[in-house]
C-alpha cells in the first residue's frame, strides 16, 4: 500500500493535469503485456499486440515490462500535444537524465536490449532507433485511437473540475474507489507494491497532479516529476464496457463525424433516429444537449430519440452529477457497422 499525506494547504494544489500521447505509448506498452481485463482490452491487444515490430517488443519489455517500475520518458519530457513534439523534447533531454532514468532500478539491466544499452554510450543511431520504436508503436497501438481517447480523457477532466468545483475533491475521489481510498487527510492506494521502501509519501507543500489514462492498468501509478515540485498521480479513467467498446471500435468501419448515415439504417430506424445514434457513436459520452447541437435537433426531440435507442440496448448511459452522458453499446456498433458495410455493397 502508498499513502500520501496531505495538510489543508496541499488539498487546494491538487490539480488533473494531463499526460499527453507519450505517456499514453509507454502504457499502452505495459498495457499490452498484460493478462487482465481481456473484456475491456482483449480485442484492442489482439488488433495491436502481432503488429509491433522487433523493436517494439525490446522498448516494451524495457521501458514497461510488468515486473519493476515504468520507465518513465515522460516525465523527463513533459505533457507534449503530439507524438513528433514529444520526440523532439526527448531529443532534448541531457545525457545524464536518460542515464538516470535507465538505471534508476538494479533489474532494469537484465530486460535491456543491447542496442538500448547503447544509449548510454552517448550512441546517436541508438537514440535515433529509440525515437523510431517510439513513434512506431505510438501509431500501431495508440494513434488509430487517440481522437476518441483524447476526446475521453478530456470528458474526465471536465468531470473533475465540475465535481471539485460543486462537491469537494473527495467526492471526486471517491468515484475513483476501490483503487484509491480517501481518508482524510490520507490518500490511499491499497493494491500499490512500490519497488522502494518508502510507503508514506507526506506532500509537504508539493502539487499532486491527477492524470487520468486509458491504458493505466487497475492500480494508480505515481510519479515524480523532474525539475519541479509535483507529482504525478496516473489512475484508470477507462471503467466501464460501452466506453471501451466504443473507443476500440474498428474506425476504418464505424461511422466519423461528418460521414454520410448509412441508407440502410436510415431506413430502419428513420432519418433522425440514425443520425442520433451515428452520432452517440461518434462523440463518445455527450451529453443530451451536445447530442442536441451535433444533430442540429431540439433538446426534446434528442432527448426522446435516444431513450428509444437506449430502451432497444443500441446504447447506453451514465450518470455524472447533473448530467446524463450517452454512448453507443456493442449491439449498436454492431448495427451500424453491418448496415454501412450493406450501404457500400449496395452502390
Amino acid at each position: 500500500m502508498l499513502r500520501f499525506h496531505f495538510t489543508a494547504a496541499d488539498l487546494a494544489r491538487v490539480r488533473i493535469t494531463s499526460l499527453g500521447p507519450l505517456a499514453e505509448t509507454e502504457l499502452a506498452l505495459r498495457n499490452l503485456q498484460e493478462r487482465d481485463r481481456r473484456t475491456m482490452f482483449g480485442n484492442w491487444r489482439a488488433r495491436s499486440g502481432p503488429r509491433i515490430l522487433a523493436d517494439g517488443r525490446d522498448l516494451a519489455r524495457f521501458l514497461a515490462g510488468p515486473p519493476g517500475g515504468l520507465v518513465d520518458l515522460f516525465t523527463l519530457t513533459g505533457p507534449a500535444e503530439d507524438i513528433e513534439e514529444a520526440m523532439d523534447r526527448l531529443h532534448g533531454i541531457s545525457h545524464r537524465q536518460l542515464s538516470e532514468e535507465f538505471t534508476f532500478h538494479p533489474g532494469m539491466a537484465r530486460r535491456r536490449a543491447p542496442w538500448l544499452g547503447r544509449l548510454l554510450e552517448r550512441d546517436r543511431e541508438a537514440a535515433e532507433r529509440l525515437a523510431g520504436a517510439l513513434e512506431h508503436c505510438h501509431r500501431v497501438a495508440v494513434a488509430p485511437y487517440w481522437d476518441r481517447i483524447h476526446h475521453h480523457l478530456q470528458g474526465e477532466s471536465a468531470r473533475f473540475g465540475q465535481l471539485n468545483a460543486d462537491d469537494g475533491l473527495a467526492v471526486f475521489l471517491g468515484r475513483l474507489q476501490p483503487v484509491v481510498q480517501w481518508r482524510a487527510p490520507v490518500l490511499e492506494i491499497p493494491g500499490y507494491r512500490p519497488w522502494q521502501e518508502t510507503t508514506d509519501v507526506h506532500m509537504a507543500g508539493r502539487d499532486l497532479g491527477l492524470a487520468p489514462s486509458v491504458f493505466c492498468g487497475r492500480v494508480p501509478q505515481p510519479f515524480a516529476r523532474r525539475h519541479g515540485q509535483q507529482v504525478l498521480l496516473i489512475y484508470p479513467a477507462l471503467r466501464d464496457l460501452a466506453t471501451a467498446s466504443t473507443i476500440w471500435a474498428d474506425h476504418a468501419r464505424a461511422p466519423r463525424g461528418g460521414a454520410a448515415v448509412p441508407q440502410p439504417l436510415i431506413a430502419l430506424l428513420g432519418r433522425t433516429r440514425a443520425t442520433i445514434l451515428s452520432a452517440i457513436a461518434d462523440h463518445a459520452l455527450c451529453t443530451t444537449t451536445q447530442l442536441a447541437a451535433h444533430t442540429r435537433t431540439s433538446l426534446a426531440s434528442a432527448s426522446e430519440h435516444a431513450t428509444v435507442l437506449r430502451q432497444a440496448g443500441l446504447t447506453s448511459v451514465t450518470r455524472d452529477h447533473k448530467h446524463v452522458r450517452h454512448s453507443i453499446s456493442p449491439a449498436g456498433l454492431a448495427l451500424l457497422n453491418t448496415t454501412a458495410a450493406n450501404g457500400i455493397r449496395g452502390r
